[in-house]
């Protein structure tokens, strides 16, 4: 992720703005042992924060958690969740 002035973000006398508004992420997180977006799994509140600060709040996440426990479950959960998605956006056909 890129944060660079005048293209993903400018400066007001506000603070920053983000310039891709407008814009959707997905983002695909994998955990051994924590839940994504709980209160040990950072990484996921993180991501969107950055996100946010350029002007992306539309944030798809598709998650494949714990996996040190149940991890069939959770992979095919996620594969699921990542074909959906694919076909949603087209990338995929139906």
């Amino acid at each position: 992720m890129s944060r660079v002035p005048r293209e993903t973000f400018q400066c007001s006398e506000n603070g920053p703005v983000g310039l891709l508004e407008g814009e959707k992420a997905h983002v695909v997180s994998v955990s051994g042992g924590t839940k994504v977006g709980g209160e040990m799994g950072f990484a996921v509140r993180y991501l969107r924060h950055v996100l946010g600060f350029v002007g992306i709040h539309d944030v798809t996440v598709v998650a494949a958690e714990r996996l040190m426990s149940g991890a069939e479950d959770s992979v095919s959960a996620a594969k699921v969740a990542v074909t959906e998605f694919a076909k949603e956006e087209g990338v995929l056909a139906a």
